[in-house]
C-alpha cells in the first residue's frame, strides 16, 4: 500500500481558491471524499459537482509528487472531453500529474496502452495499424459464404460491424450466428479474424486482447500495481462488463493498489443502450454525495423517485425554483407542445439568461415497426442523427471548413471523415444510391469500392491521407478534391459529370471561406426549433436523452416516447406514474427499471424549469391531484 498522505484543511482551502469561485466552499459532504485516500466508492447524484471534488483531490495529492518509489497516479475517465476537462483545469497548477510515471487518460486509451498493443506487438512483431470502430467498420466486408445465410436481412451491415469476439475466442454479433461449424460461421470468423491480423481493430478488440494479456501473462498485473500507487475512475457507471472485468482483474480491492470510484448508478444508460440491471453498483461502505449544485429544489424534489436506487437528492436552494410542468396534449395538439415549452421560457424571462441552454429531449429518435410516438411526432422537421458529428452542407467549402485544434486533439480521421461524408453528399445530390435503393454510408461506399474498384480503392485511401494533412497545414485542397469527386463518380457509376445539374455545380463553388473561418464546423446542430412571440425568441435543441447526458440545460421538456408493448404499458407515463406522483416504488420489472433510468438522466438536466410531454389520454383524471403536489398541470387541448 502507498505511503499514507493526510489531506488538511488548509490543503482544501488552497483547492477552492483555485477550483471554485470566490467565497463558495466545499461543504462537509465533499469534504469527507476530498480528504479521503482510501478504497472507497462515490455514489454521487446529477450536478453534484463530483468532478470538482476530484480536481480538488487530484490538485492536492499533486504537491505530493513524485511519490514514494516513483509510484503513478492514474486517472480514467470515459470520453476525451472528459480527460481534456481534467487537463484543462490541472495542467496549470499540476503539469507534473501529466507525466510519467502518472497517466491521464480514457479507460479505452490506458487498455490500448498497457494491455493491447503490448499484446498485439509480442504476437505480430509490428504495432496494430489503428484502433478505432469507425476505420475498423470500413474494413469490414460481407465473405461470399455468408451471403446466403444475411439475404435480404435489413440489419445485415450492422450485423456486420458488430461482429466481436467473446472470450473464448469465438465471434458474436448483435443476432445469433449460426453454429461455429457451418460455412458461414468459418467465413465470418475468417474475414473478422484477417481485419484483426491486418492490424485493424475496433475498441473492443483491444479488450478482447487485454483479457488475453491478463490470462497468458498474469505477472502484468502485478507491474501495473506497482506503477500506480493510487486510481481514481470516474464516470464509473457508465463502464461496460468488459471494462470492469479488466479494471477488476488489475486493481482489486485488496491489491496494491488504493482505487475510488465514482459514478451514479441511477445514470447508466451508457452512450447506445440502457440495460435494467447496472453492471457496476457501489460496494457497502461507499461515501455519498446528495446535494446537487445543479437541480432546483423543486426539480429535485419531482424527480428523486424516478431514480431507480434509492438517493436522498437535494436541490440548489440558491436556484430560481419554478415548480415542474406537465404538459398534456392530444393527437390533435401534439404539435404545440414545442410551442407551449417555448410560451412558458418567455414567460418565465428564462430567454433572457447568459447563456441559455433550451433542450427537447426524447428516448426514441424514430418510429419503429410498431409504430408509437417518437421525438419525430413533435416536430414536423426532426432528422435522425447518427452520431454527434454528422453534418449536412450545402457547399464543399463548409466540409473542408475545419478547425485546426480539432485535427490536432482528434487526429487526422476529422478532415478525412468530412472529406468522406461531402462525397456522399454528392451522391445523395444525384440520387445514387445502393443495391437496396439506400443511401450509401461512409462504409457501404467503401466497400463498394474495395469489392469492384480496388484501384480507386486503394487511392482513394492515399489521397484521404494527403488531403487531412494538407487541410492541416492550412493548404489549399477544395479544387483537388472537387476534380477527384467528380472522376470519381464517372468511374464508378458511368455518369457524365462534365454535365452536372446545377444542384451540383452549386455544391462545388469555392468561396474561400476555408481561408477565413475557424470556426469547428464539427457539432454544427442540425435539430433546432425556433420559437418567436411578441419580439423575444428561443432557440430550442433537439435531441435523444443519451445525447445530453452529463449537459446542464437552463429548460429540458422531457417527450415521452413509445418503447417495447409491455402488457399495455409502452411509455413512461405509464409506467412510471407512481414514481411522477411521488412514491417510492420498489421492486421493479424490466421495462421499468429500463424506463426510470433514462426519465431520471433526462429530467436531471435542468437547473430550472423541467417540462414533462404526457398524452392526456395516459393520464387518468383521478391522477391529477397527487400529480399536482409535484408538478404544475398544463392542459393544451383546453382552449
Amino acid at each position: 500500500m502507498p505511503k499514507q498522505i493526510t489531506i488538511t484543511d488548509d490543503d482544501i482551502n488552497l483547492a477552492e481558491t483555485i477550483l471554485i469561485p470566490a467565497g463558495e466552499h466545499f461543504d462537509d459532504e465533499r469534504q469527507l471524499f476530498i480528504k479521503n485516500l482510501t478504497t472507497i466508492d462515490l455514489q454521487a447524484c446529477p450536478g453534484s459537482g463530483k468532478t470538482t471534488c476530484l480536481l480538488a483531490k487530484l490538485l492536492i495529492l499533486s504537491r505530493h509528487l513524485p511519490l514514494k518509489n516513483n509510484r503513478g497516479i492514474l486517472i480514467l475517465s470515459h470520453s476525451n472531453a472528459a480527460v481534456n476537462e481534467i487537463k484543462d483545469n490541472l495542467i496549470k497548477y499540476c503539469p507534473l500529474l501529466f507525466e510519467y510515471p502518472n497517466f491521464v487518460g480514457t479507460i479505452q486509451g490506458f487498455v490500448d496502452q498497457f494491455l493491447a498493443i503490448p499484446y498485439y506487438q509480442q504476437q505480430y512483431n509490428r504495432l496494430p495499424y489503428r484502433i478505432d470502430d469507425e476505420i475498423f467498420n470500413e474494413k469490414v466486408w460481407i465473405p461470399r459464404n455468408a451471403q446466403g445465410w444475411l439475404g435480404n436481412k435489413p440489419n445485415k451491415e450492422e450485423i456486420i460491424k458488430n461482429l466481436r469476439f467473446d472470450n473464448a475466442g469465438k465471434i458474436t454479433s448483435i443476432t445469433k450466428l449460426p453454429n461455429d461449424t457451418t460455412d458461414t460461421y468459418k467465413a465470418l470468423f475468417k474475414m473478422r479474424k484477417k481485419i484483426l491480423d491486418d492490424g485493424y481493430l475496433c475498441f473492443d478488440d483491444a479488450f478482447y486482447l487485454g483479457e488475453i494479456y491478463i490470462n497468458t501473462f498474469p505477472k502484468i498485473i502485478n507491474l501495473i500495481q506497482n506503477r500506480f500507487a493510487y486510481i481514481f475512475i470516474d464516470e464509473m457507471q457508465d463502464t461496460d462488463d468488459r471494462q470492469l472485468s479488466i479494471l477488476d482483474k488489475l486493481f482489486p480491492a485488496n491489491g496494491l493498489t488504493i482505487i475510488q470510484r465514482i459514478g451514479d448508478q441511477n445514470q447508466a444508460i451508457y452512450s447506445w443502450r440502457v440495460k435494467a440491471d447496472n453492471i457496476w453498483s457501489p460496494q457497502s461502505g461507499h461515501l455519498m454525495l446528495n446535494g446537487s449544485k445543479r437541480l432546483s429544489a423543486n426539480i429535485a424534489s419531482a424527480i428523486k423517485n424516478i431514480s431507480l436506487m434509492p438517493q436522498d437528492l437535494i436541490g440548489n436552494a440558491q436556484r430560481q425554483n419554478i415548480k415542474p410542468k406537465i404538459i398534456l396534449y392530444d393527437d390533435s395538439t401534439i404539435k404545440n407542445v414545442p410551442k407551449k415549452f417555448g410560451d412558458t421560457i418567455i414567460d418565465l424571462n428564462l430567454h433572457q439568461e447568459n447563456p441559455p441552454v433550451f433542450k427537447a429531449i426524447g428516448w426514441r429518435k424514430v418510429s419503429s415497426d410498431s409504430g408509437g410516438l417518437c421525438i419525430g411526432s413533435y416536430f414536423d422537421n426532426y432528422h435522425e442523427v447518427k452520431g454527434k458529428n454528422i453534418v449536412d452542407f450545402d457547399s464543399l467549402d463548409q466540409y473542408l471548413n475545419i478547425d485546426v485544434n480539432s485535427i490536432y486533439k482528434l487526429g487526422l480521421n476529422v478532415p478525412r471523415k468530412n472529406i468522406l461524408i461531402a462525397i456522399l453528399k454528392v451522391l445523395r445530390i444525384l440520387d445514387l444510391k445502393t443495391d437496396e435503393t439506400k443511401n450509401f454510408t461512409i462504409s457501404s461506399f467503401l466497400n463498394l469500392l474495395r469489392t469492384s474498384y480496388v484501384e480507386k480503392y486503394e487511392e482513394l485511401k492515399r489521397y484521404l491521407y494527403k488531403w487531412s494533412l494538407a487541410i492541416y497545414k492550412h493548404e489549399q485542397v477544395h479544387d483537388e478534391i472537387r476534380d477527384y469527386i467528380l472522376n470519381l463518380i464517372k468511374v464508378v457509376f458511368s455518369i457524365n459529370t462534365d454535365r452536372t445539374p446545377q444542384s451540383i455545380s452549386s455544391f462545388f463553388i469555392d468561396t474561400g471561406s476555408h481561408e477565413t473561418e475557424n470556426e469547428s464546423t464539427l457539432d454544427v446542430p442540425i435539430n433546432v426549433y425556433h420559437h418567436e412571440r411578441e419580439g423575444k425568441a428561443v432557440n430550442i435543441e433537439i435531441g435523444t436523452i443519451h445525447s445530453v447526458k452529463g449537459e446542464t440545460h437552463t429548460a429540458t421538456l422531457y417527450l415521452e416516447t413509445f418503447y417495447c408493448n409491455d402488457g399495455g404499458k409502452s411509455y413512461e407515463s405509464q409506467r412510471l406514474i407512481n414514481q411522477l406522483k411521488g412514491n417510492r416504488v420498489d421492486n421493479c420489472g424490466v421495462r421499468v427499471k429500463e424506463s426510470l433510468k433514462m426519465a431520471y438522466v433526462g429530467m436531471s438536466r435542468p437547473t430550472t424549469l423541467l417540462c414533462v410531454a404526457i398524452h392526456k389520454s395516459r393520464i387518468p383524471s383521478s391522477e391529477i391531484i397527487q400529480l399536482q403536489n409535484n408538478w404544475d398541470i398544463m392542459d393544451i387541448t383546453v382552449n
